[in-house]
This record gives structure tokens, sequence and C-alpha cells, in this order.
């Protein structure tokens, strides 16, 4: 058998492999509608066929467009009922179906991104079928995940089942460790797909086809899909952005072993500082109370990378669950230096994430909701130039290379969603910047925000996260928010900057950035602590390559108001 990869097979080989169906058995249409688009979209994408689009819906008069779009929506209808009882496919797309099987099964999937030469006309035909099927299953799951289209009595059966696919249940479908996973009859490691925000704002490509569900990229980590947490229909978020901790010394940065005559790579590791537990519970009590009483509700609180201990993480996540407000932030476990097992010195670096239970939850205690961990998939590299930037040579030799002396546990990544309109997920600073392997899937879903906890100098609009926080906010089109900590913005002094724009820039903590209205700076003042952010739903409506416009209003996170928050004397 080739591998799944392998563009020379044909479709019916394929899709016998995709599915797990024996020689000689009939080539059935899936009766759930992902797995349908899974194999689809994955012919789609492996031909490079997408190019074949036809443009008829160009010249579509808005009659022709209306009655189009209305056929889908009124098909998808039909099968989320039939799946959701779990009987066959609608007509049409066991139609369309047997056409690509029966018809175009001997077609070589290479040879449908051409479709010049011998048998043209069937390779056209074949590739309409798949596009619509796309499209058609597209439908079929509109607002999964974030918020359902209908939530009529007759389709519930679809939509519970839908969310017994998101949750990572052993008994739902193998491997259970890779997460969540719209298919039902397809196995996680050949395919998966996941639900998705938004339609990417340029560009042709088979994420361009849909609004609501995408193709996961072939790479094995888990994926974990998240709702439900405040799903309150508030068209607002307030965010609490506490640039902790508010001072970094350089001895709190490690050399985990020396480097050795000859030897130029060397482990370094952050020391937090654990004897604040009492004042950052004050810091965080007394921020939030203001924000409360200044502005008004606190719907989230975040913290930058590495920022609490896990005791620390903790006691915070206590305070604010009794507030009924989440919680975001970078957990340090710190390295054991001087410990016998050389992978037992190396610390985590991770984010932790709690999620105040839904207004219509029973709480039954004081800490209910949900927590969420992630670790750091890639470890951060200092230089020369970052040990002199941030005044680091008397722990680590200059003329060293030192990596972030971290375990990298298997990697996972994490969609949430905060409101009804706004899936996000969190990123730990390095992971920024790397395309490997979560930007694959960060640009498949297309999540509506990006929260990138760093452990870094300022902010600038001149600095390596605003240019990759510009390239999500232009493909997928996700807005992005960064924050660092006020100790390593205030550290970093570089020896090519003038000390008046050192000055300047040292309380530049974060930014945001978003499609619309572009770069906002976060400078906390020095009579400040920390920054309410507020963004605010903007709603506009996405559409895919083939034409379709979305018949739900995309969320849209945009800047909308900071309003920064001090502390009483200390």
């Amino acid at each position: 058998m080739q591998g799944l990869g392998d563009r020379r097979m044909r479709i019916a080989e394929y899709v016998r492999y995709v599915l797990e169906i024996g020689a000689g058995l009939p080539i059935e249409c899936p009766k759930w509608p992902a797995d349908v688009f899974a194999v689809c979209c994955s012919i789609l994408d492996r031909s490079g066929a997408l190019c074949n689009l036809g443009v008829k819906f160009l010249i579509e008069g808005e009659g022709q467009r209306t009655g189009r779009i209305e056929g889908f929506v009124n098909q998808a209808k039909l099968w989320r009922l039939s799946a959701g009882a779990d009987k066959d496919a609608i007509d049409h797309a066991r139609s369309l179906w047997n056409h690509v099987v029966d018809q175009g099964g001997e077609l070589q999937i290479a040879d449908l991104g051409s479709i010049d030469g011998e048998d043209s006309d069937l390779k056209k035909t074949v590739c309409e079928a798949l596009v619509t099927l796309c499209s058609l299953a597209d439908e079929v799951f509109a607002g999964v995940g974030i918020s359902p289209a209908d939530e009529n009595h007759d389709e519930v059966d679809f939509w519970l089942r839908c969310q017994s696919q998101l949750i990572s249940d052993p008994e739902v479908n193998f491997p259970s460790r890779l997460g969540s996973n719209l298919c039902s009859q397809i196995r996680k490691d050949l395919l998966r797909v996941l639900p998705k925000a938004q339609p990417p704002l340029f560009g042709l490509s088979t994420r361009s086809l849909t609004n609501y569900i995408c193709l996961a990229p072939p790479v094995d980590i888990p994926v974990n899909w998240y709702q439900g947490f405040r799903m309150s229909g508030d068209n607002k978020c307030n965010m609490l952005l506490v640039p902790w901790p508010f001072e970094v010394t350089p001895s709190q940065i490690v050399s985990i072993n020396e480097i050795d005559t000859g030897d130029r790579v060397g482990w370094f590791g952050y020391k937090p500082d654990s004897d604040l537990d009492e004042e950052l519970i004050k810091v965080i009590e007394e921020l939030v109370a203001n924000s409360e009483r200044e502005v008004g509700q606190v719907d989230i609180v975040i913290l930058p990378e590495t920022s609490v201990t896990p005791q620390q993480y903790k006691k915070v996540k206590e305070i604010l669950a009794r507030r009924g407000i989440s919680l975001i932030a970078g957990v340090c476990e710190q390295c054991i230096k001087d410990a016998e097992n050389v992978e037992a010195r190396l610390g985590k670096n991770y984010a932790a994430m709690y999620f105040a239970p839904s207004e219509n939850a029973q709480v039954d205690s004081e800490v209910a909701g949900y927590d969420i961990f992630q670790h750091k998939h890639h470890r951060w590299k200092i230089d020369e130039r970052q040990i002199e930037t941030y005044g680091i040579a008397t722990q680590l030799n200059p003329q060293g290379i030192w990596w972030e002396g971290i375990s990298l546990t298997e990697r996972a990544l994490n969609f949430f969603a905060l409101r009804d309109w706004l899936c996000s997920c969190v990123l730990i600073c390095e992971d920024l910047a790397r395309i490997d392997p979560a930007g694959q899937f960060v640009r498949a879903v297309a999540p509506d925000l990006v929260i990138a906890l760093l452990f870094d100098g300022p902010q600038i609009q001149t600095r390596w996260p605003a240019y990759h926080a510009t390239v999500l906010a232009d493909d997928p089109g996700s807005s992005v928010l960064t924050l660092s900590c006020l100790g390593m913005t205030r550290l970093s002094r570089p020896r090519n900057m003038k000390d008046s724009d050192i000055h300047e820039s040292s309380r530049v903590v974060g930014m945001w950035r978003d499609p619309r209205k572009g770069h906002v700076q976060i400078k906390i003042p020095t009579d400040k602590a920390a920054a309410l952010l507020t963004i605010t739903r903007f709603e506009s409506l996405g559409a895919t390559a083939d034409g379709r416009s979305n018949d739900q209003l995309m969320g849209g996170p945009v800047f909308s108001s900071l309003f920064y928050i001090g502390l009483k004397p200390r």
C-alpha cells in the first residue's frame, strides 16, 4: 500500500485506505459529514485541484447566489437531522460521492491538478463534486465548537454528538491522545477535522473553502477544543493584564551547567522569587478590586510567561474563582541545578488556564470550572547580543550559546471560547515565532484571538513579536495580544539604543494587533501597575473561495479601550 501522502494513488484506492474499507467491498458515502469532508478536502489538498475551481459564482446574479446559498443551508439542515439519527447521508451528498468514487475512482490524485488532456471533462466534474461536498459539509457544522447555528430540539442529537466528538474521550475514537476530532469513522492519526473560527482574509487554498470546519495539518500533536465558558452573548470582554513580576534581577537567570573549554553550548534556567507569594496575592486582589471600582467587570486576568510558581497559580486561581473571573498565567517550575539526574535539572515552562464556569452552570464549590495546561513547544536560545541586552553576563558566558533548560513534554495546543464569538488560543514566547507545529494549526483553525505570553523585552512595534502578530493578522486574520513582565522590559538595555529611547520603551509590556485597527501599544505609566484592555465584537461577514457568504456574523475582536490601574504605594 502506498503512503497516505502519495499523490500517485488512485481516488478509490485512497478512499479505501482512509476509511479502512476492504477490497471488493462497496465504497459507500459515510453517514457522518465530517468524514466526507476529511476525505474530499484531503484529496483537493493533495492534488492541487483547487486551482481549477470554477468562477461561475463570480458572475452570478443576486437571485442566483441567494438561491445557491439557501440550497446549501437547506441541504445542510437535512444532513444534520439524518446524521443525528445515525441514518444514511442525504441523497444529494450520496450522489456527489458516488460520482467521485465510481466515475472518478480510477483517476490518480495527482492528475486532478490539471484538467487538460485525457479525461478532462471527468476531472472537472470530479473536482466540482469534491468542492461541493466540502462546502455542503461545512454548512452542516455551522458554528460548531463556538456558537451552533441552530439549537432547535430536532437537531439536539446532532449537536450532542458534535460535543462528544470534541471531548478528548478515549471511548470516542482512536487514538485518544491526539485530542479533539469531528471525524467519526477516520482514525485521528490519518485525518482530523476541527472547528474553525473564520475563513482567511486573502489567498486561495483549501482553507479558503470553509467558514466553520478545517482539515487539520498532518502533524501528530494533540489539539483540544473547549467551549461553554461564559457564553453570555456579551459583545465585549474585559482583560486585566498584570505584567508580573514587576522586577527581575540578573541573579534570577542561572546557568544549569558550566561551559567547558571548547564547548560553547550550555543550559540556563529562570529562578522565580517564591518569597513573593503574599505580595502577589495582595497585588492581584487590589488590582481586581480597583478595576471593578474604576472601570467595571473583569472577565479574565492574564499573567505573562514564567510569572508564577505552581503554588502561586493555585492561590491566584482560588481568589479569582470566587469572583467568577478566569485566569491565564505563565507558570515556571524551577530547574534543579545540582540534581544527580541530568533530566531532573530541567525545569518546566507552561501556560495554566482556568476558566470560570458558564453563567448558567451549577457551581458546587468555591473553585469550579476547568483547568487546562499547555507546555511550551520551543526552547529559548540566548546569544551574546541578548546576554548584553539583559545585562546577565555575570550569570552566562557571552561567548556561549545558551538554551533554556526546560523539559519539552508532549506538545499540545488548546483552543477555547471565551465568548460565543471569541475563539482563542495561547502561545508561549518562541511558539509565536515558529511555524512548526503550532503555527500550522493556528492558520487552519484561524482563531479570533491569539494570546502570546512572553518573558521578553519591550513590546515595541519594531521588535519580533510585532512582526509575527502582523503576519497572523494578515493570515488567517487573527487578532493578537502579547504580554511580557515589567521586570524584563525594564531589564532590557540594548547597546545600540539611546538612553532616552530605552527609558521611553522600558514600560511597554504588551501589544494588541487586529486586522481592522492595527497596532496598539500597551505602556504602563510609572504610577500604574496593570492595564484593563477592553475588546469588543466587530461584526463582519466571512466569504469562502466558492463565493458563499457566512450566514452567521463573525466575532472579529477589535481594540476598544485601555485603562491603566494603579496600586497603593508600598
